[in-house]
């Protein structure tokens, strides 16, 4: 039986979908041997030759220097400590690079990666769930197209790979402002992410360039805040970067305003053993003015998210993100005099306009979103499978048109390789298409380079080895089980022991046991790699 929640049932009568800001708890709590702070620098401090009494040394003078330091900033020094550390032994010949890094991560490093974070980011790029709350993360999974979007200082991609896969990713606070986002369907890595070493916020340097621009992040929950409700997961009340948050809120609204959200801020903080819901409210004051926060102490989260489905859009929020683009387009193609006009369902005066209707639809097709028919994708994942599975589909269209209307972002791993190539003339006007395109071939031609790569006559040396992987996978394994394959045939055919043709059979058997692995970014990677492959010899 669900248990009973006053501030849930009273989120769920908002009928807005919630933005989820979600802290180092969270990825504790579903993942084994995640490490804390402490633990994740004690590691990579045994990595580069410190024993546990020099780790405490380091700590202890720390402390000793600045005796007003909180924990966190303490941890930040230390990484400071740790990081400077390295780097002399580095420059010293004191540490055999090879024995802390592999090739590949050897090869960045010689292309300006930081060694240090490298180091903090091979501690979480590889993940295994907690067999105990996999049922709990099915309560978790099903929330996904109800949740406006997610915002998390954690550097792991458990998130992106395993619950929210088709949700669109930033990375770092200038992406807050810099990039052409939504609000819908999208995942703010604030603090970096473990596929950009240098984005990860950890040493104190780092802090302070991150607290210098917090205001961004703060007037970014403020324009979430006017829209929908904030779920707080997997953070402590007394943690820095939240209360920092809460005082720049403090600071910069009214009494009025801050009464209206009172309801819109929901703390979800982990009890053990708590299975019902212990409700109440947190006060957080700063400069003589405050702001009161609901809260909800259990260990039972599969209700909190099952309330969470109780919410009911019209639209998913992933439907939504993409109308939202959609309309964009329009607006400022409209704006420029291009395209056609608009007009209202209820006063069609020109045929040839661009007829709106208001009443509530799943038709996407209906604002500009491409429909599947007619060879045609809704999304990249789509326009992927069509040009893998060899659909005869516009390219033309494809280039020109589709991808300025979809919005894609220019990082986005599409085979556009294979687009590319079926153009047999000069490709100017397609802006968005050319963008994608030269940023896909930079990265994959590096990545060809650093690992020193066959493109047209490799082994099948590895083939037995994944095929074991696929064969002891079945339609119950989670995404994330699925994910590790693409990565481990990604990295395979870059080590020369798979063929092409080993890659598209790997890749074909994959997608038939999970048919959604095609939102996975370690699969859109791999796709897009192998029609790079396939098409190598026309593209140089």
């Amino acid at each position: 039986m669900l248990q009973d929640s006053t501030i849930l049932k009273n989120l769920v009568e908002m009928k807005r979908l919630p933005v989820l800001f979600i802290g180092s708890g969270f990825s504790k709590r579903y993942l084994k041997n995640y490490p804390t702070w402490i633990e994740l620098l004690k590691e990579v401090a045994e990595l580069i030759g410190l024993n546990d009494v020099q780790f405490e040394a380091h700590i202890q003078k720390i402390r000793s220097l600045h005796p007003d330091y909180k924990n966190s900033e303490i941890y930040a020094a230390l990484a400071t400590v740790l990081s400077d550390l390295l780097t002399t032994k580095l420059i010293n010949q004191e540490i055999n690079i090879d024995k802390i890094l592999t090739q590949e991560e050897k090869e960045k490093y010689l292309n300006g990666t930081d060694c240090f974070k490298l180091l903090i980011s091979k501690k979480f790029l590889n993940f295994e769930i907690n067999s105990d709350k996999e049922e709990e993360l099915k309560d978790l999974s099903k929330i996904q197209n109800k949740i406006s979007s997610v915002l998390t200082t954690n550097y792991d991609n458990f998130l992106k790979n395993v619950i929210f896969t088709n949700s669109e990713q930033f990375i770092s606070q200038d992406d807050l402002y810099f990039s052409e986002h939504t609000n819908y369907a999208e995942i703010y890595k604030l603090h970096g992410d473990v596929s950009f070493p240098n984005s990860i916020i950890i040493t104190s340097n780092d802090y302070n360039s991150f607290n210098k621009n917090l205001k961004l992040l703060t007037a970014k929950v403020m324009t979430l805040l006017c829209d929908f409700p904030i779920i707080f997961l997997g953070y402590s009340l007394s943690d820095e970067n939240i209360k920092a948050i809460f005082y720049d809120f403090i600071n910069s609204f009214g009494p009025d305003v801050k009464i209206k959200c009172k309801d819109k801020f929901i703390f979800i903080e982990y009890k053990k053993d708590e299975q019902g819901f212990i409700e109440g409210e947190k006060i957080f004051q700063h400069n003589g003015s405050d702001i009161t926060v609901k809260t909800i102490k259990t260990d039972n989260f599969s209700d909190v998210f099952k309330y969470i489905d109780m919410i009911h859009p019209v639209n998913s929020s992933i439907e939504l993100r993409e109308i939202k683009k959609s309309l964009k387009k329009l607006i400022v193609s409209s704006e420029k005099g291009e395209g056609l006009p608009f007009a209202n369902i209820n006063n069609i005066e020109n045929s040839n306009s661009i007829v709106f209707d208001y009443r509530p639809t799943t038709d996407l097709s209906a604002i500009g979103i491409m429909p599947t028919m007619d060879g045609f994708a809704r999304n990249p994942d789509e326009l992927n499978l069509l040009i893998f599975n060899g659909a005869e589909i516009d390219y033309r269209q494809y280039a020109s048109n589709w991808f300025e209307i979809s919005g894609i972002q220019n990082t986005r791993n599409i085979c556009v390789f294979t687009i590319k190539s079926n153009l047999l003339d000069n490709i100017e006007n397609c802006n968005k298409f050319n963008i994608n395109y030269t940023y896909r071939k930079q990265q994959f031609d590096n990545l060809i380079r650093e690992n020193n790569t066959i493109v047209d006559n490799s082994s099948s040396s590895g083939k037995e080895e994944i095929y074991q992987e696929i064969n002891s996978t079945d339609e119950t394994s989670t995404i994330n089980k699925f994910s590790n394959i693409c990565s481990h045939i990604l990295k395979f055919r870059l080590a020369n022991k798979l063929t092409n043709q080993d890659c598209h059979e790997f890749i074909s058997l994959v997608i038939n046991k999970k048919r959604d692995i095609i939102a996975n970014s370690n699969m859109r990677k791999l796709m897009s790699f192998y029609d790079y492959l396939v098409n190598y010899n026309q593209l140089n």
